[in-house]
């Protein structure tokens, strides 16, 4: 088995979150942001594809977590102060090797009053963290499984989510800048002496590059 490793442009990525304990006191909750348990993506133009979060602390870059990352009103990171509901305790966000956590504070404004009494009462549950991946491995090109080596959160947002954790589905409407990210194939030996079969160096960078185009990384 030989391994590639190939750049490519990609779009920031959204996944579910799962609210814990509540303190109503301090306007604080505990959220788990992600896990390590595959989950099947969707992009609007290009089809599914399954992708694995490693959760170790040499995988995930927590510094703009713990710097204090804004929670958002669904991902609107163009709408100003008024989008911004809260914001991760600094120093709150871990991973385990399993997943994620933080706490979230959120405001005392007036105008987001009714959203913070929603959570409380549990009428608002659904959360999802926005994040960039540096450097994933392809390491099952028939399922298209991506395992996330090298990966950022920035932001989490109160957002409609589906309830099916396994049918998370990439936002297509904030049009984010991508970023550059390593994809790192593994690929079978092919022998010298290959009856009936013509294998290129062309053949396969074309193959590749192909399977990048369907899942909209390129």
């Amino acid at each position: 088995m030989t391994k590639r490793t190939e750049k490519a442009e990609v779009m920031p990525l959204y996944t579910r979150a799962l609210i814990g304990n509540i303190d109503t006191d301090k306007r604080e909750f505990d959220v788990t942001f992600a896990t390590n348990s595959e989950v099947q993506m969707w992009d609007w133009e290009k089809g599914t594809f399954i992708e694995v979060l490693e959760m170790k602390p040499t995988n995930v870059r927590l510094e703009r977590f713990n710097a204090g990352a804004p929670l958002l009103n669904n991902h609107n990171s163009w709408g100003g102060v008024q989008g911004v509901y809260g914001a991760v305790v600094r120093n709150s966000a871990k991973v385990d090797g399993k997943q994620g956590v933080c706490t979230i504070k959120f405001s005392k404004r007036e105008d987001v009053e009714g959203t913070w009494q929603d959570i409380v009462d549990g009428i608002l549950t659904s959360f999802s963290v926005g994040y960039r991946v540096h450097k994933a491995i392809l390491t099952d090109t028939e399922r298209k499984l991506y395992n996330a080596t090298d990966w950022e959160p920035f932001e989490l947002s109160l957002a409609p989510i589906p309830a099916d954790i396994k049918a998370q589905i990439r936002s297509g409407e904030n049009k984010p800048v991508t970023n550059t990210a390593e994809i790192e194939v593994e690929e079978a030996e092919v022998p010298e002496n290959t009856d009936n079969q013509e294998i290129t160096e062309a053949q396969e960078r074309n193959a590749y590059w192909q399977k990048l185009y369907e899942l909209k990384i390129k």
